[in-house]
C-alpha cells in the first residue's frame, strides 16, 4: 500500500492508477488521510458501488433492525443449528452402523 500527498498524485495520476492495480493507494491532504484509490478491474462494479452507498447501508441497517425486533432468527444462527444437527444425525448414523 502506497501513501501519497494529494499535489503529487494530482501531478502523476496515471502512475498511481498502475500502482493502484497491486494495492490501494491512500491519498493525504496536509498529512492527514482523506481518499484511497483502488483498482475496479476485479471488482464488480454494482457490488462496489452498493457497498460504498451511504443510502443502500443505511437501508440494510434499517431492515436488519427490524428483522431483530420481530424476532427474525439471522441466517448465520440458522445454519450453525443446521450444521450442529447434521452433525448429530451423522454421529447416530455412523453410530448405528457400528452397532
Amino acid at each position: 500500500m502506497k501513501v501519497a500527498p494529494l499535489f503529487e498524485v494530482k501531478n502523476r495520476l496515471s502512475q498511481y492508477v498502475t500502482d493502484a492495480r497491486r494495492a490501494p493507494v491512500i491519498i493525504t491532504r496536509k498529512g492527514r488521510p482523506c481518499a484511497a484509490l483502488v483498482s475496479l478491474e476485479d471488482t464488480d462494479l454494482e457490488v462496489f458501488l452498493l457497498g460504498h452507498h451511504p443510502g443502500f447501508l443505511a437501508l440494510l441497517d434499517r431492515s436488519a433492525a427490524r428483522a431483530r425486533a420481530a424476532g427474525v432468527t439471522p441466517l448465520a444462527d440458522v445454519e450453525r443449528l443446521v450444521a450442529r444437527e447434521s452433525g448429530a444425525r451423522a454421529g447416530r448414523a455412523r453410530r448405528r452402523r457400528r452397532a
